[in-house]
């Protein structure tokens, strides 16, 4: 894995979730040498919900 995004804002050590947590990402994609981008930032999270949302709307029409 390239790297986690865990917040929107810096977070402090004693912060971030602890080991063997599990936490809520998306898929931000792969970077050109094949490793995985995650994301657990609630602005993203926020972007993913809404397209499912509006994906599963036009599903139903």
């Amino acid at each position: 894995m390239d790297r986690v995004l865990i917040h929107d804002l810096p977070l402090k050590m004693a912060e971030w979730p602890s080991v063997g947590a599990e936490i809520l990402v998306v898929d931000g994609g792969y970077t050109t040498g094949g490793q995985l981008r995650l994301s657990a930032r609630e602005s993203d999270i926020d972007i993913a919900k809404a397209t499912v949302k509006g994906a599963q709307a036009a599903e139903r029409d």
